[in-house]
């Protein structure tokens, strides 16, 4: 968790004083509440949970670049929040109700992410568990409220370097595909190879990425369920 509360202090410090506010107004320690709104239990050692969300995107000559993908349980706890920042971009997200992660989501100027988490993010380049870390789903949150578009989003992504498997799709027609370990400069992938389509399910999939880490030793976890998804939208 200590890694967590790093990251928020320094890449997304309005993240960290919107859990602070509810640790000191509820009077409950400030890392119960960060374990409750970032779905802590994703991090627990051999837990038997599936995830299933697949993030895609695509070029569509009538409508443009589309940008969606599935999540992880049903749908009951989800809903929609529409966020306004003091400073930054308004924009909408899907999250459970209550917390404050968040999933795939838009903003104001017609930015668009889906996301799907990666095997590897507990462990930084070196193979140890790392001081500094930030979430997947609190690094869309970020994007979407500090980018208009795509490039931005990839400067920004450079810059906190945090673990993401993320499709971003802009106003302007531009759409990628994000990869990247805690700590490792992100791979960008754009939709040339797959037909004007680009997607991710919960691996390390990118050749660039792949190679990097097997000349790092380390391997990248890979769900049989991960990459039947990915095998069927390969095909």
């Amino acid at each position: 968790l200590e890694p967590l509360k790093a990251g928020d202090e320094k890449f997304a410090p309005w993240i960290f004083e919107e859990l602070k506010g509810i640790s000191d107004g509820a009077e409950i320690d400030y890392m119960a509440i960060q374990r409750m709104h970032y779905r802590i239990w994703n991090f627990i050692p051999k837990a038997q949970l599936a995830s299933a969300c697949t993030a895609v995107g695509m070029i569509s000559e009538d409508e443009g670049i589309i940008v969606g993908g599935n999540l992880d349980d049903a749908r009951d706890p989800y809903n929609l929040i529409r966020r306004i920042p003091d400073q930054g971009i308004p924009h909408i997200m899907i999250t459970w109700a209550g917390s404050g992660w968040g999933h795939n989501g838009m903003n104001e100027t017609g930015m668009c992410i889906a996301q799907a988490s990666l095997g590897g993010y507990k462990l930084n380049a070196a193979g140890k568990s790392s001081k500094l870390n930030f979430l997947s789903s609190m690094l869309t949150r970020t994007l979407l409220q500090n980018c208009e578009n795509v490039p931005q989003a990839i400067d920004l992504l450079h810059e906190i370097k945090g673990e993401s498997s993320l499709v971003i799709g802009d106003a302007g027609g531009n759409l990628v595909l994000c990869q990247c370990m805690q700590g490792l400069t992100p791979i960008i992938q754009r939709p040339e190879g797959y037909q004007n389509m680009i997607f991710s399910t919960n691996h390390i999939h990118v050749p660039e990425l792949l190679t990097i880490l097997k000349e790092k030793k380390i391997s990248p976890i890979v769900h049989e369920q991960s990459q039947k998804r990915f095998d069927t939208l390969c095909e």
